[in-house]
C-alpha cells in the first residue's frame, strides 16, 4: 500500500507541477526491447458462448503525461493475445484496449519491474443489455468555489454496474428517441460547462439536460464534469436534482467562510486532502428525481485563494481513483474511467487498508479516518452503501 501510494505521488508530481520532465525521464533500471505481454480475453457473462476469436486490440505506452506509441494485434480462436518488441523500462505504464460488441473494454496497467521481460494480462470483456436494473449512483460529490461574482461547481458521480453485463442503454424521447444510458441535469443559469471524465458521447440540451449514450459496463464508471453560475450576491441557491437514486450525497467547499444550508443537509466533520481543509455537507437516501436547493450564504467573505489555483482536478483524482487503479490513471484519461477491481468487496478492503495507511503515515486526520474507515466497515459487513 506505502508503494502504492508512492506511486500515486510520483503520478501526481508529473502530470500536475513538471509534465516536460515526465517525458524526459531518464530510466536508471537496466532496460531492453524485448518484452513481452501476453494474455486472454475474458467474457465475465455468465453463460456467454460467443467467440473472442479475431477481436482486433491495441496496446498503449505511456510515460509520465505522454502517450509513447501504440501497438496492435488481434486474438486468436481462443481469446489469446500477444504483444512483443516492448520496452521493459519500469517507468513506462502499458495497457490494453479491445473492442467487443461495440463497447471497448481496459486492462488493468502493465509495468516491467526491474529484471523482468515478460507480463501476463487478463481482458475482462461482457455481453449487453438493454436493462438498467443493475445500474445506480454509489456516490456523488459536488465541490463547490466562489470567487468575482462566480459560484464553480465540480460534481464527480461513483455509477455502479452490480451484473455481468455492460449496459447499453434504451431510446429516450427526451433525447430526441436516440440511445441514452445516463442522464444528469445542470442547475438553471449554468454556463461553461466541461466535461472531465466520463462523459464522451452525451448530448447537453438548452434546457441543460445531459443525455449520456456511453455504455457502463461492470463493475462501474466514474463521470465528472464542471460549470459555472454567475452570483452577484452574498446568498445564492440553486437545485440540484438527481436523476438516479444515491444513498449519499456530499458537497464540499475549500472556502472558510461559505455557509451551506437546505433540507436534508448536514454537516459533517471537515476532510483535510493534502494539507487543504475542506467543509463537507452531506444529504443521505435520495430517491431518483429528488430536488434538492442548496442555500449559499457569506459568499463574499467565502473564497480561500483563487479558483485558478485550487487544484480541483487533484481532488477529483483521490475522489474518483479507488486503492488498486491508480497505476492505469493516465491511459484511462482517454475514455470514461470505470473502476478497476473485482468486486464491490475487493474494493472497500483495498479503500480500507489505504485509509489505514494513510492515517497512519498523518496524510488524513484521525476524525476523518474513523468515520470513513467506519462507513466503509459498515458497507462491506452489509449494512448498505
Amino acid at each position: 500500500m506505502r508503494k502504492l501510494f508512492a506511486l500515486l505521488s510520483i503520478l501526481l508530481i508529473l502530470i500536475i507541477a513538471t509534465p516536460a520532465l515526465a517525458q524526459t525521464a531518464t530510466p536508471t533500471a537496466t532496460v531492453s526491447s524485448a518484452g513481452v505481454i501476453s494474455g486472454t480475453l475474458v467474457n465475465k457473462t455468465a453463460g456467454a458462448t460467443d467467440s473472442l476469436a479475431n477481436l482486433a486490440l491495441t496496446l498503449h505506452a505511456y510515460q509520465g503525461s505522454a502517450e509513447l506509441n501504440t501497438q496492435s494485434a488481434q486474438s486468436d480462436a481462443s481469446g489469446k493475445f500477444s504483444f512483443s518488441g516492448l520496452s521493459t523500462d519500469p517507468s513506462i505504464t502499458y495497457g490494453i484496449a479491445a473492442v467487443y460488441k461495440n463497447t471497448t473494454y481496459y486492462s488493468d496497467a502493465i509495468t516491467f519491474a526491474a529484471g523482468e521481460s515478460t507480463k501476463d494480462a487478463e481482458l475482462d470483456v461482457y455481453e449487453t443489455t438493454s436493462s438498467a436494473d443493475s445500474v445506480s449512483l454509489s456516490s456523488v460529490h459536488a465541490i463547490l468555489h466562489f470567487e468575482a461574482n462566480v459560484l464553480y461547481v465540480k460534481e464527480i458521480y461513483l455509477v455502479a454496474n452490480a451484473g455481468d453485463r455492460t449496459y447499453i442503454g434504451q431510446p429516450l424521447a427526451a433525447n430526441g428517441g436516440n440511445i441514452t444510458t445516463l442522464t444528469f441535469t445542470l442547475p438553471p443559469g449554468a454556463s461553461n460547462f466541461q466535461s472531465a471524465f466520463g462523459l464522451e458521447a452525451y448530448n447537453l440540451t438548452t434546457g441543460n439536460q445531459i443525455y449520456s449514450s456511453d455504455p457502463v459496463p461492470p463493475p462501474g464508471v466514474q463521470v465528472a464534469y464542471a460549470y459555472n453560475l454567475a452570483c452577484n450576491s452574498n446568498t445564492y441557491s440553486f437545485p440540484l436534482k438527481l436523476n438516479q437514486k444515491v444513498s449519499r450525497y456530499d458537497i464540499l467547499t475549500s472556502d472558510p467562510g461559505m455557509k451551506i444550508s437546505g433540507a436534508g443537509i448536514t454537516q459533517q466533520p471537515s476532510l483535510n486532502i493534502s494539507g487543504t481543509n475542506y467543509q463537507d455537507y452531506s444529504l443521505s437516501n435520495l430517491e431518483a428525481g429528488a430536488s434538492v436547493t442548496v442555500q449559499l450564504s457569506n459568499l463574499s467573505g467565502a473564497a480561500a485563494q483563487p479558483a485558478s489555483k485550487v487544484n480541483y482536478f487533484y481532488l477529483w483524482f483521490l475522489l474518483l481513483i479507488p486503492a488498486g487503479a491508480i497505476a492505469f490513471f493516465l491511459v484511462r484519461r482517454l475514455r470514461p474511467a470505470r473502476v478497476a477491481v473485482d468486486s464491490e468487496r475487493e474494493q472497500l478492503l483495498a479503500e480500507i487498508a489505504q485509509l489505514d495507511d494513510d492515517f497512519e503515515a498523518g496524510r488524513i486526520d484521525e476524525t476523518v479516518y474513523r468515520r470513513l474507515r467506519a462507513e466503509k466497515k459498515r458497507q462491506l459487513t452489509g449494512g448498505g452503501g
